[in-house]
């Protein structure tokens, strides 16, 4: 038995006609015994929004960066959260123009909005990309060496920038740790697939492979594939590259 987590957006979802041929290459791979995981930036809500309008087959949802872990039947498996004493100190940032939105990531959805009766699992200032001024990098990594038991990201995709709060443990890396366990599943059976910098920890940590040209990603995986149903395919002949 494989497992392969693919990334959503940009990866799985890179082209309507790859959508179409990766789903009938998954659905193969599931009904073969083998495992497939989505694992996205997205919310739980936004990212089964996706699935149903494909009707993307799967085992397992990754959403928000790893903070949370849910299977086919919507139940959750794994969830992180940060500390409250860190949200005040998050208000400078807010009190900063020029960003687009801030995300709060709670379970099943994303909000604007800070709810105290929720847990955050994570938090992203998103700017588009000519918007972030010096001020705003320089109060993020003020805040950074403040609170050092946190994980500071920033990147881009497509014309956005996005500066992230997080648990220094969470990353789309952690979900796959847990199935690790849970199913008792070798690390030479397990690949991942992305093309993103919130890809890296996953990519780099496991039989990992890139969609597309990013320069840092391509250092720390096996390789690149132009698509997730050729990925699929060199599994199951046994012709892909492991660590």
């Amino acid at each position: 038995m494989s497992i392969l987590v693919s990334d959503y957006d940009g990866t799985f979802a890179n082209g309507k006609s790859n959508i179409i041929i990766n789903f009938a290459a998954v659905s193969e791979f599931i009904k073969k015994g083998n495992i497939f995981v989505l694992s996205s930036g997205r919310s739980y809500e936004s990212l089964t929004r996706k699935v149903e309008e494909h009707d993307i087959p799967y085992n397992f949802l990754a959403c928000a960066d790893g903070n949370y872990l849910f299977d086919e039947n919507g139940n959750l498996l794994l969830s992180s959260k940060m500390d409250r004493e860190i949200l005040p100190k998050v208000d400078r940032l807010r009190s900063i123009k020029g960003y687009e939105r801030v995300d709060y990531a709670y379970e099943r959805k994303y909000s604007k909005e800070y709810d105290a009766q929720e847990n955050i699992g994570s938090l992203a200032f998103i700017f588009k990309k000519p918007n972030v001024t010096n001020e705003f990098r320089d109060e993020f990594e003020r805040i950074k060496q403040e609170n050092p038991s946190y994980d500071y990201s920033v990147y881009g995709y497509n014309d956005e920038e996005y500066f992230m709060i997080k648990p220094r443990s969470v990353s789309k890396a952690s979900p796959i740790v847990y199935l690790e366990k849970k199913l008792s599943l070798p690390k030479s059976e397990i690949f991942t697939v992305g093309d993103a910098l919130n890809d890296l920890e996953m990519i780099r940590d496991y039989n990992g492979f890139v969609i597309g040209d990013n320069p840092e990603l391509k250092k720390v995986a096996l390789g690149s594939y132009e698509s997730v149903h050729k990925l699929i395919d060199d599994i199951e002949r046994r012709k892909v590259k492991r660590r």
